[in-house]
């Protein structure tokens, strides 16, 4: 009976813990995600100040 609780309990720590990592990997993703978008965003801004520069150097 004590033998069957305990593997039960373990059990559901288990998977909270499965549950945790999960949550943990999908932060992880989500701020790569959000990394690579704020990286492309800056990148077209980037671009196009050196395309506008060069224009208003000419005036």
């Amino acid at each position: 009976m004590k033998f069957i609780l305990i593997k039960k309990t373990f059990v559901h720590y288990d998977i909270k813990k499965q549950i945790f990592t999960f949550k943990f990997i999908g932060i992880i993703n989500s701020l790569k995600f959000f990394l690579y978008f704020s990286c492309q965003f800056f990148v077209v801004i980037g671009s196009g100040l050196v395309e506008i520069k060069p224009k208003t150097h000419l005036n």
